[in-house]
């Protein structure tokens, strides 16, 4: 049976019912307060776990930062401690005072009653009158004879040459021994040696000087300076730059009556404007009435002329030319006089004793200290000072402290260093290796 559509608009549902059921929807003032006391408890746990993460967040970023900073202050702690630790050993072992000394083997070889001993590559050079030999540790490597009354030797880079002094002939050697000799006609009065085994010899007639120049297989270069005496002077010294490109003069001559002392410089290389390659000079130790007796070179461009009152420090690049010296003036006698691995010692004779200066090669002062006043000998390795007589050796460092004084059980006629503590003594018989302790 169809229903019928009256025109009520319920079309067939119970608006009473519906409008009964929109309102089971709503809540009731108990419901409502107890929907915002649950809204607000997970609002409290949202923002509960959010500052919980935050915090435990900022725990963990502060507990890596701590980490880190843990991390880096025991590394500062540990870097501290090592270099305090190496500092302190590094200054022990340099002001350790050695007490006596071991010998640790004996080497014999030719005539050792004259013999030199001379550090030379990685050994030593034992230049006797009948011998020269090379050493390394205990083990003679090469010996070759010659024939010597007073030997004048030089040395540089892996090359030595030795004669004698007023002799004919230069000895010219390495490691392997004597590679070459040059003969010459007139007396030998000095030589040097660059590192490339080019030598200058000095010889001399009646009336002139010539420094000539010799390959290491003995052969004459093309190269020679010529000085009448009566002109130009008498050389007092010679000196050749390890790279062999320039020699270095100083001459002393006579003016009525009037000493007066010059230093040359000679550019092999850069100097051929000149007809006699000179390159610099230097004349003004007239003014200071200065006798240059002896110089050398620390490297190529830098070098020292040491006369009877001062010591001039010099330098020239052939860029730039030749400095103004650096002098350094002293009252009172020299006594000894070395240069080795850049630096520059002298004994002077003061009032108070023996006054040993250091100074590096452009002449500032590194220390000054007083020193025996009878000694016989003295040798550096550049960072330690060995003085003796015959009957004790005394060992300072580069600052003058006193390392050790003593005697030796032989009588040394030389000795030389073999390293920090090692050295080798000649005592006319035998070659001993000794240790410091």
């Amino acid at each position: 049976m169809d229903r019928e559509n009256n025109g009520s608009g319920n079309d067939g549902f119970d608006n009473d019912e519906f409008e009964n059921e929109e309102l089971s929807d709503e809540r009731t003032p108990e419901e409502e307060r107890e929907f915002s006391r649950e809204e607000l408890r997970r609002r409290l746990r949202r923002e509960t776990r959010r500052v919980t993460k935050a915090m435990q967040d900022a725990a963990y970023l502060r507990m890596e930062r701590d980490l880190r900073r843990d991390k880096w202050r025991g590394l500062l702690i540990a870097v501290t401690f090592v270099l305090v630790f190496t500092a302190a050993a590094v200054f022990y072992m340099k002001n350790y005072t050695y007490t006596t000394y071991s010998v640790d083997s004996e080497t014999r070889m030719g005539s050792l009653n004259r013999a030199k001993l001379l550090n030379f590559g990685n050994g030593t050079l034992v230049i006797g009158s009948d011998t020269i030999s090379y050493m390394e540790g205990d083990a003679i490597l090469s010996s070759e004879t010659v024939s010597f009354q007073t030997p004048v030797v030089a040395i540089e880079g892996d090359y030595y040459a030795v004669c004698d002094n007023g002799g004919y002939q230069v000895y010219i050697g390495d490691k392997s021994g004597i590679i070459s000799t040059v003969k010459v006609s007139r007396r030998v009065r000095g030589l040097d040696i660059s590192a490339s085994g080019v030598i200058a010899v000095f010889t001399e007639s009646n009336d002139a000087a010539y420094i000539s120049y010799f390959d290491r297989f003995g052969s004459r270069l093309a190269v020679e300076v010529k000085t009448v005496l009566d002109a130009s002077g008498y050389p007092m010294d010679i000196s050749v730059s390890p790279d062999g490109q320039k020699l270095l003069v100083s001459y002393y001559s006579t003016a009525n009556g009037i000493g007066e002392s010059r230093l040359v410089l000679y550019d092999f290389e850069h100097g051929r404007s000149d007809a006699n390659y000179i390159a610099a000079s230097w004349e003004n130790f007239y003014d200071t009435n200065t006798l240059l007796v002896d110089g050398d070179f620390f490297d190529d461009n830098n070098f020292v002329a040491i006369g009877d009152n001062e010591a001039a420090f010099l330098s020239y690049d052939n860029l730039n030319g030749a400095a103004e010296p650096v002098i350094i003036p002293f009252t009172d006698p020299v006594r000894s006089v070395l240069i080795s691995n850049g630096y520059f010692f002298m004994v002077t004779e003061t009032a108070e004793g023996n006054l040993m200066t250091v100074c590096d090669k452009k002449g500032a002062v590194y220390s000054s200290f007083s020193v025996p006043e009878n000694y016989d000998c003295i040798r550096t390795n550049g960072r330690n000072v060995l003085l003796m007589n015959d009957e004790n050796l005394w060992y300072y460092n580069f600052s003058g402290r006193r390392r050790y004084a003593g005697a030796l059980v032989s009588v040394p006629v030389d000795v030389c260093f073999t390293g920090k503590k090692s050295l080798l003594v000649n005592n006319g018989t035998v070659i001993e290796r000794i240790t410091l302790k």
